[in-house]
């Protein structure tokens, strides 16, 4: 029971952690740095910027994770799980509802809302997420860490 307490609090602590980041972060930049000119399609350096914010919060869901899982296997469950989900998730991304020219420039609200249902979103990039979570939870649920070697003195 206690991995899967540990992916569900992992999951959430990387999902929570996006969304607040991405939201702060775009009520700095706006719009013209999130999408590209009068587009809904998403710009190279939000894409870029997503990536890094997505293996951040990935590192610190994969930590979450392992600490109440108490063990390596909580955060390989959480991989799996993103794996899975996000893959299947590129794989059935229809075709972006928003494909008329973009007017405004959208509140956070809206801009959040885009990105979920309806923006451009490049496909390298749909494939490249779960990737980065997947690498980012290793790290942070210390999948990856060196074998310590002892020493005799």
């Amino acid at each position: 029971m206690r991995h899967f307490a540990g992916v569900i609090a992992g999951f959430g602590t990387m999902t929570l952690l996006e969304a607040a980041t991405f939201c702060g972060i775009y009520l700095v930049v706006g719009a013209d740095i999130a999408f590209k000119p009068e587009s809904w399609q998403i710009s190279v350096p939000w894409s870029v910027l997503s990536i890094v914010v997505a293996f951040m919060a990935a590192c610190i869901g994969g930590k979450v994770c392992q600490f109440i899982a108490g063990s390596w296997r909580g955060p390989l469950y959480l991989i799996i799980a993103i794996l899975v989900l996000g893959i299947s998730s590129a794989v059935t991304m229809g075709e972006p509802s928003l494909t008329d020219p973009r007017t405004i420039d959208p509140g956070w609200r809206e801009a959040l809302s885009s990105w979920m249902d309806g923006a451009h979103h490049p496909t390298w990039l749909l494939y490249l997420y779960p990737l980065c979570g997947a690498f980012g939870v290793a790290m942070g649920g210390r999948l990856l860490k060196k074998k310590q070697t002892q020493t005799v003195a």
